[in-house]
């Protein structure tokens, strides 16, 4: 089972805790150059300087993000906790305008436990759901080695069948000091609780040993391993942990109602005029049910082809092809032969419905550049009203007992299969590995 701990946080310090919703920062793989440029400009001491800065005067940006976390150690910006704790987070939220669930609350406060983990290979206690790419993990690689601590972390789910999470992290939280609370431009709060001594047994009893399934932060996890394998090539096995033997995780409950899992959509570009215009014609040929809707400007066509997807009890798919054009799109039983992803419609899209039909494979480069991806059902069907894409794919949400079934059976799902809402944000507290 995980080995699940107390650290030594770093974090902001007094002066900035007024401070914190304009410090945070989203995980580096959600920001674009254009918010790159808006954090820089949101506040001096903001997160993303360490997270994902810019290179200066010749300096590249990992060794500039080291010289920040020095220059804010220094400065008081950051402090180091002298006792280690468990730091309870609540982040309420509204779902955005334009994604596509049954049931919506009017709020949600998601809790985590952030937490030092144990790094281990994955398949013992704790398991990837997605695959990763190289690129990514060899930038997130020379950022560990320049700074040396775990900046961002990793967002994983605590199998919890007792559904007995939720309830003890709140009630701690009443009886902690609160750290920091903020409301962010999109209209989020932020709230951090330490917890140590005798709340940080409580909170251990129901997070220690329990099995985790990653659900954001596959790279930095590989990352971390690679840093923790890289720091023993060195040094030597160490007879007791060190620090690079862990890495900090935000752990969430599986049973939690404030867990969002929203379906990304994809949009294709880049594909041949007729194999697009055909594509209903060739899906019938081959046995899948194809219905016609009507076109896209019609809000009861687009409404019957979202429950379609949503409530069907076997593989279906939405499509929005040129001209506003809805139809939806169920194979046939037979054709549905599931792999570890245990016949996942985003599985079959995959590896049958976009390779097969459309001439894309997402496993290769050509085939990524040709996808695009979103959680925003207006959005994806204007894509194509404008031009700008050729083809809409809606898919249904995946669940979290899908999410873990296919985790812990050694599967692992396509890219973007997931869209864990909102995203685990970088700076309410970091960890040192020196």
């Amino acid at each position: 089972m995980a080995v699940i701990e107390p650290f030594h946080g770093l974090r902001y310090g007094s002066r900035l805790a007024d401070s914190i919703a304009e410090v945070i920062a989203p995980p580096y793989d959600v920001i674009s150059a254009e918010l790159q440029d808006e954090l820089h400009d949101r506040h001096p001491a903001n997160f993303i300087r360490l997270e994902y800065g810019r290179a200066d005067n010749g300096t590249d940006r990992y060794t500039q993000a080291r010289s920040t976390l020095d220059t804010w150690s220094r400065n008081g910006s950051l402090i180091q906790e002298q006792d280690p704790a468990y730091y309870l987070y609540e982040q309420s939220f509204t779902l955005p305008a334009g994604v596509d669930v049954a049931t919506s609350k009017a709020i949600y406060r998601r809790r985590a436990v952030f937490a030092s983990v144990t790094l281990e290979p994955y398949g013992q206690s704790i398991f990837p759901h997605e695959r990763t790419l190289a690129g990514p993990k060899a930038d997130r690689l020379k950022l560990i080695e320049a700074t040396e601590a775990n900046l961002s972390p990793v967002f994983a789910i605590v199998s919890d069948e007792q559904k007995a999470m939720d309830g003890v992290v709140a009630d701690v939280a009443t009886r902690s000091p609160l750290l920091y609370e903020g409301e962010d431009g999109d209209g989020q709060t932020h709230r951090l609780w330490r917890a140590d001594g005798p709340l940080a047994k409580e909170l251990a009893a129901v997070v220690d040993g329990s099995s985790l399934t990653i659900a954001d932060g596959h790279h930095r996890y590989e990352t971390a391993l690679a840093y923790r394998d890289h720091v023993r090539g060195a040094n030597g096995a160490s007879p007791s942990p060190t620090p690079a033997d862990a890495v900090m995780m935000a752990l969430v409950s599986s049973h939690s109602d404030e867990l969002v899992i929203l379906p990304t959509f994809r949009l294709l570009s880049g594909l041949p005029a007729e194999v697009v215009e055909s594509l209903p014609r060739r899906l019938t040929e081959a046995g899948c049910e194809v219905v016609e809707l009507g076109a896209a400007d019609g809000d009861q066509a687009v409404t019957r082809m979202l429950d379609a997807v949503r409530s069907s009890t076997s593989t279906t798919f939405g499509l929005c092809l040129p001209h506003g054009r809805l139809v939806t799109v169920s194979p046939d039983g037979a054709d549905v032969v599931g792999d570890s992803a245990d016949l996942l419609d985003v599985a079959y899209l995959h590896q049958r419905l976009l390779p097969d039909f459309l001439g894309v494979n997402t496993d290769d480069a050509a085939g990524q550049e040709r996808v695009r991806y979103t959680a925003n059902r207006d959005g994806a069907l204007g894509a194509v009203r404008a031009g700008k894409a050729q083809v809409a794919v809606f898919v249904r949400g995946v669940t979290m007992a899908e999410v873990e079934h296919v985790a812990m059976s050694g599967g692992v799902m396509p890219q973007k299969s997931t869209y864990f809402y909102p995203k685990m944000p970088s700076g309410l507290v970091a960890r040192r590995l020196t």
